[in-house]
Formats: C-alpha cells, structure tokens, sequence
C-alpha cells in the first residue's frame, strides 16, 4: 500500500497537483505522502517548475523539464554551476557551444545570440538567479528541439 501511495504521489508532484488524498499540499514538509521524503532532485525540479511559472510566464512541461534537468547532470547542485549569468559573454559562449551547438545540434550564427538574448530577457536580466535547467529548457522550447530528449 505505501508503495501505491509513494508512485500516486510522485505522479501528482510532477503534474503541479496536491501531493496528498485531502487535496492539499504542504511546502513545509517537503515530503510525498504517506512520509516518504523528496529527493533533492524533484526539490529541484519543483523549484525550476516555479521559476517558468512566475519569472518567465510559462507553464512547464513537467517531463521535459525533468529530462533537461536531468541532462545537465551534477552540475544542478552545485550553487555556482547551477546558474547561468546573463551580463558573462564567456558564460553564454560556454551554453551556446557547449548546450546549442553540441547537445541540441544547431550551426553556429547569430540565431543563436538572438535567441539567448530573447531567453534572457524573459527569465529578466535583473534576475540572479538563472537557472541553468531553466535556460537549457526555454532554448529547447524556442528551437524545437524537444525530440533531443525523447
């Protein structure tokens, strides 16, 4: 029974719904139901989900974001790594070499410049904290290149 209730909440936390059978959820216990605890990850991912929600005016799509997420690796944990500087032009030479060109198999040229510009402008450039799941997932999004991660 508990491993029913621990896959029914996992479900629900990845589809944005109430992690508990009395339709509410607790943020302050961080936990599935029946006590199972979050995993760092999804504590992360739920984050991530929250900045495309209210920084960016998106509704995320939550398998997606997990598998970008997934897909940056360690790095999501580390608090330097896990951000993306938008003002560093070494920085987004790194996510346009390293994500644009290499992960998603894009040519190089100034499409690719406007693009982090216009994703830059939409997570706010006066944001410090840019999370690079979230910039990784915009740049899917704004080039279509979800298949990448299926």
């Amino acid at each position: 029974m508990l491993y029913i209730d621990w896959l029914w909440a996992i479900d629900c936390t990845r589809w944005g719904l109430p992690t508990n059978r009395r339709g509410t959820n607790d943020a302050s216990l961080n936990t599935y139901a029946e006590g199972f605890p979050m995993s760092k990850r999804d504590e992360l991912i739920a984050k991530y989900a929250s900045d495309l929600k209210d920084k960016c005016g998106m509704t995320p799509d939550m398998n997606l974001l997990t598998k970008v997420t997934i897909g940056c690796g360690p790095s999501i944990y580390n608090a330097d790594a896990s951000t993306v500087s938008g003002s560093d032009k070494s920085e987004l030479e790194t996510v346009k070499k390293g994500f644009l060109i290499k992960k998603l198999g894009l040519a190089d040229g100034p499409t690719l410049d406007e693009a982090l510009a216009a994703v830059m402008d939409t997570y706010g450039r006066s944001n410090r904290n840019k999370y690079r799941a979230v910039v990784y997932y915009m740049l899917t999004k704004h080039f279509g290149k979800e298949a990448v991660y299926k």
